[in-house]
């Protein structure tokens, strides 16, 4: 029975407006993850609006937003351990602050340094616990319909690719650049603070953390990472998750640019981002309830496959329609690996550690997030073009799919030979004994 392993059977479980409170905290987690990417899809809005005010390269420019992608793979282990240890309420409370005051402080900087501080380090704090916490929450809630919750949870992802690209552009067109991603902080901090508060774990009842052994600081757990990372299931997704990240966040960083360069308008480039969105929103939902029934690995060899596509038709022609085709196909398989990555965990480690774990293997999304961006805006500076970056993002794509062809599939793994120790050593003992 669902959330039996929480020990809340469905007739105990509480209920909102008559919703079941596990299904409750998928759609406040929905909420939060619309809000938790309001930065990255709408970076590329703002970005020639920043870049032509200050005279700064385009290099510059992306170097900010590589420097939040690496504040939060330096952060998202520690802020796993105190979702596990604590519970997420605090924690994505924190991080709505955070990421609400950046987002009012990138319209108030007046020089580069200001700029990275706002953009790169404040909100790279800000968003570096918002999805593993989320995600390990809604996954500890869910069981038997885990893949379905999940992706109707990271649709808030999609939802927020639709919206915000175009609203960012009619604010920009009304009001300027400054006062519209002032106005995206204000929505951050007024609508992700109070869901937050409501956010906890299906063992925290009756307004009481429960506070689980482990390391005694959130940075302790960073001593213990390469111990997980001697599982080479764990590598592996780490690293399929690199390549896979690094491609994808050159795509949705650099596309509005490729698109305007080639002469469509800025609006026209939004309006292909906001359908991006729609795909990303059905990749999501659609691959997070599929899973539940092939399993995520077939799913994780799709959402290769069609980045991939949508690469290799890009850079060959300036064609509208090829580029709303490559922007849908993108979508679907970018989108839909987001409630891949809490399953890939939870079915093969259990439930123990998810935030954690799930957290180390963010790790690789998040680097990926680093290179992908800076890569992309380093090479259209050198060489004036994005030829070459679409190319090794092919190259890394087809990587990723080798890898999720690769891995062994979760009833492969067995559960006997997962073990779930507790303790103060909770997450330095193996994860799972392979087979003899």
């Amino acid at each position: 029975m669902e959330n039996s392993k929480a020990g809340l059977s469905v007739n105990q479980e509480k209920a909102v407006l008559g919703i079941p409170f596990r299904w409750v905290i998928v759609i406040l987690g929905f909420i939060i993850l619309i809000l938790s990417n309001l930065n990255v899809n709408t970076f590329g809005i703002f970005f020639k609006p920043t870049a032509d005010q200050f005279g700064w390269s385009r290099g510059m420019v992306s170097g900010a937003y590589s420097l939040r992608a690496l504040l939060m793979a330096a952060l998202v282990v520690p802020m796993g351990y105190l979702s596990d240890r604590y519970g997420p309420r605090w924690v994505l409370v924190a991080c709505c602050l955070f990421s609400g005051t950046a987002f009012v402080l990138i319209g108030r900087a007046a020089s580069l340094w200001q700029y990275y501080l706002a953009q790169g380090v404040l909100m790279g704090i800000g968003n570096s616990g918002l999805f593993v916490c989320v995600a390990a929450t809604v996954g500890r809630w869910h069981d038997a319909r885990r893949g379905l919750a999940l992706g109707i949870m990271s649709t808030g992802t999609g939802i927020s690719s639709i919206v915000f690209p175009l609203v960012a552009a009619n604010l920009i067109q009304s009001l300027g650049w400054h006062w519209a991603i002032a106005i995206l902080g204000a929505i951050t901090l007024a609508v992700g603070i109070p869901v937050s508060l409501l956010f906890k774990n299906p063992e925290e009842r009756g307004g009481r953390t429960v506070r689980k052994s482990g390391p005694y600081s959130p940075f302790e757990a960073w001593r213990l990472v390469p111990k997980l990372l001697q599982d080479p299931v764990l590598i592996a997704i780490v690293l399929m998750l690199f390549f896979f990240y690094t491609a994808g966040n050159l795509f949705t960083s650099q596309f509005v640019n490729y698109v305007t360069d080639t002469g469509i308008s800025a609006l026209v480039a939004a309006t292909m981002m906001s359908a991006m969105g729609v795909a990303s929103a059905t990749g999501r939902l659609g691959l997070g309830s599929v899973s539940d029934r092939i399993g995520t690995k077939a799913d994780n060899v799709v959402c290769c496959a069609l980045v991939a596509v949508a690469f290799i038709i890009l850079p060959f022609t300036h064609i509208s329609a090829t580029m709303w085709l490559a922007a849908i196909a993108f979508g679907v398989g970018f989108g839909g690996m987001a409630p891949l990555i809490p399953s890939l965990v939870l079915e093969r480690f259990g439930t123990e550690r998810v935030a954690a774990l799930t957290g180390v293997a963010m790790m690789g999304n998040f680097l990926g997030s680093v290179a992908g961006p800076w890569m992309g805006g380093f090479i259209f500076d050198v060489f004036e073009s994005y030829l070459l970056a679409f190319v090794l993002s092919t190259v890394f794509t087809i990587t990723a799919l080798i890898i999720a062809l690769r891995l062994p599939s979760a009833t492969n793994m067995g559960s006997e030979h997962r073990r779930e120790p507790k303790g103060k050593d909770y997450l330095s003992r193996p994860l799972w004994r392979p087979r003899k």
